[in-house]
């Protein structure tokens, strides 16, 4: 029921530009995607497929993130707990 890409393409081309977990049931998805050094760049408490690659979270808030691998955790009800990576090509 839920599938969770292993990256995306931000560049603004019309295509892969989000990224996207797909969630058949409809529940609430809690998104966090740590960098290389384990800080923290994105965070929501409810995910709405929106991520674009920006950092809302330390000193870099707003600019993209460089392309590269990162590391998400994904909560889902606050239940079900997925981690991983993906890769950020732009």
């Amino acid at each position: 029921p839920v599938v969770i890409p292993g990256g995306f393409s931000p560049n603004n081309d019309g295509i892969n530009d989000l990224f996207t977990v797909q969630n058949k049931i409809s529940k609430r998805i809690s998104l966090e995607v740590y960098n290389r050094w384990g800080n923290l760049v994105y965070q929501s408490a409810d995910y709405k497929n929106d991520w674009d690659g920006r950092c809302t979270e330390g000193v870099f808030k707003g600019e993209y993130v460089p392309s590269g691998t990162y590391y998400y955790i994904i909560l889902i009800e606050d239940q079900d707990k997925f981690a991983g990576y993906l890769t950020i090509n732009r």
